[in-house]
């Protein structure tokens, strides 16, 4: 949160709405929840993940004016400058193919993590990789099976989601997206904020906060970056070790992985963090 503020982002303005989202699903108030869901998608177009939770709780109602609205929003933008529309979705799938921005120490999510890991493996420069294709063949297909794979996992554990608790079932998915998404910022963790505080809020979690402990505290880039400020623009990482990087993603991706895998688990209230 510290960083969403000194970073001028508004990431948090997106999760609050989905915190009010979350918060009138679980009371059955839905007068307002589609338009909760189009602000947070105007804001943060990584607010679409929730489509899968929102169809497997029937709420079409939702989906339809959440989706209706953020697209008559944005409509008018897209036909005065129609070029707009081509750069938005490529920025947000592939990225802007800028030579050594596959992955750095700002990415902390999974796919950042492997693309990490798959380059130092093969002895890939990591200020020579733009896209996955750059990585070697075992390691853009590894990626691309591990979110097809998290993907259809969260499908199938949403299937054996009770729908009078919605609450776990849209944590789920928004956890998800920093298991599947292609860049992950530090700031992006406030997204966690709504599931940690719901799910304490209805569901009263007992070893909640041992995972957002963890998730709050800023990661240990300090420790690594010794000679900060030495490096300009250029990316630490790419003096870092295998050991140094996974160590460093790990202070968020371990506690989050532990959450997304209890919510994958949970069938009946109260049941996802007891063993």
């Amino acid at each position: 949160y510290f960083l969403e503020l000194y970073m001028g982002q508004v990431s948090f303005w997106a999760a609050s709405l989905l915190f009010w989202l979350l918060a009138a699903c679980q009371r059955g108030q839905n007068r307002w929840t589609g338009l909760y869901w189009a602000g947070a998608i105007l804001i943060k177009p990584n607010a679409l993940i929730l489509i899968p939770a929102l169809v497997r709780l029937r709420a079409l109602r939702i989906a339809l004016v959440g989706l209706g609205l953020a697209l008559l929003s944005s409509l008018p933008y897209f036909l005065l400058y129609p070029e707009s529309l081509q750069s938005f979705i490529h920025s947000n799938t592939q990225g802007g193919h800028v030579k050594g921005a596959l992955t750095h120490a700002g990415n902390l999510g999974l796919q950042g993590a492997l693309a990490s890991l798959f380059a130092k493996l093969a002895d890939r420069p990591l200020a020579e990789l733009s896209t996955l294709a750059d990585l070697p063949a075992i390691g853009h297909a590894g990626i691309y099976v591990s979110q097809a794979a998290i993907i259809l996992v969260a499908l199938r554990a949403s299937r054996r989601q009770p729908l009078n608790e919605p609450i776990p079932l849209l944590a789920l998915w928004l956890c998800t997206f920093f298991l599947v998404y292609k860049d992950v910022w530090e700031h992006h963790y406030v997204f966690l904020l709504p599931v940690f505080v719901s799910l304490h809020l209805y569901h009263n979690y007992s070893k909640l906060l041992f995972l957002y402990v963890p998730i709050a505290l800023p990661t240990p880039f300090v420790l690594f970056d010794i000679q900060s400020g030495t490096y300009g623009a250029i990316d630490p990482e790419r003096t870092w070790s295998i050991a140094t990087s996974l160590c460093y993603r790990g202070s968020k991706l371990i506690p989050l992985a532990y959450l997304w895998f209890a919510l994958c688990r949970q069938q009946h209230p109260n049941t996802a963090f007891e063993s």
